[in-house]
């Protein structure tokens, strides 16, 4: 890519699949947004987005290392899919009322 796209989900939902090869990571909000467009995902264990995700069957999961991501890579082309359903809904709902807890007497 040589320009800034306003709207790079047109791209990623024709990928194959996302690779989210970070050594380190918060939360990798585009993992979520590639869950979205309905394309798998091969992640790095990356704890903060792990948490949120609630399910390794979600993506394909690997150890950070060179091999790890060989190895995700290598199960993907031989077949090996994640779940591909993210409930965004129930999600929401958590997170509300992690929200709204804050404010019960």
């Amino acid at each position: 890519l040589l320009e800034k796209f306003e709207n790079p989900y047109c791209l990623v939902n024709k990928a194959d699949a996302f690779v989210f090869s970070s050594r380190y990571e918060g939360l990798g909000m585009v993992v979520f947004e590639s869950l979205a467009v309905n394309t798998p995902v091969i992640m790095t264990r990356i704890p903060e987005t792990l948490e949120v995700l609630g399910d390794e069957e979600l993506a394909i999961v690997v150890n950070n290392s060179t091999e790890g991501i060989y190895t995700g890579l290598k199960s993907f082309i031989d077949g090996k899919r994640p779940k591909s359903f993210f409930d965004f809904e129930q999600q929401r709902m958590n997170s509300l009322n992690i929200w709204e807890s804050f404010f019960e007497k």
